[in-house]
């Protein structure tokens, strides 16, 4: 079983930092943490060429067929997001741009998502909604939807968070075992 966790913070915080340890207790689980902000990514042009066209003719040359094969080899994918301003980063959400085309000609049916918010006031709902959304867009079955606070940094905060990202993975590994949708 493969599952992939794409993570959309700038820098390796409390996004990260739940995502580093969340695969912990399955080591059968192959798991990869894809960090958007290591990877060279360029904003979308709005040009339109990927959906009129193909994703192949996209004028831009970066990263992203890198993150969408290993999203296409997964069972299962984790999109993470710190929440900034009441919504997804802009790195996130760039990313999000840059493969919109999923939902015109989504390949992601029969594979199984999870959605993780992390923010230190509000707007974490918002946030893994609007990432659920998408994902169903792109044939993802949203199995797991989190919404972790960050605002404390102590020690009892961050066990809470791991306690909570520990069964909403164990949600989304149940659902790619099982292969059942949400309805």
């Amino acid at each position: 079983m493969k599952i992939v966790a794409v993570c959309g913070s700038p820098h390796k915080g409390s996004c990260y930092s739940v995502l580093s340890t969340i695969a912990q207790d399955h080591p059968e689980v192959d798991y990869k943490l894809i960090m958007l902000g290591e990877l060279n990514f360029k904003p979308c042009k709005g040009c339109y060429a990927c959906i009129a066209r193909g994703e192949d003719k996209c004028p831009l040359k970066d990263d992203r067929d890198v993150v969408v094969n290993e999203m296409l080899a997964a069972d299962g994918v984790i999109f993470a997001s710190p929440v900034y301003v009441n919504h997804i980063s802009a790195l996130m959400k760039s990313f999000i741009d840059r493969i919109g085309y999923e939902s015109h000609r989504p390949r992601f049916f029969g594979k199984q998502a999870m959605v993780m918010a992390v923010c230190g006031g509000f707007g974490a709902d918002k946030a893994a909604g609007y990432m659920s959304d998408i994902l169903s867009t792109f044939g993802y079955n949203v199995a797991a939807s989190l919404e972790l606070q960050a605002s404390t940094k102590s020690d009892r905060e961050r066990a809470n968070n791991r306690e909570q990202a520990a069964a909403a993975f164990e949600e989304l590994v149940a659902a790619i075992r099982s292969g059942a949708r949400k309805p």
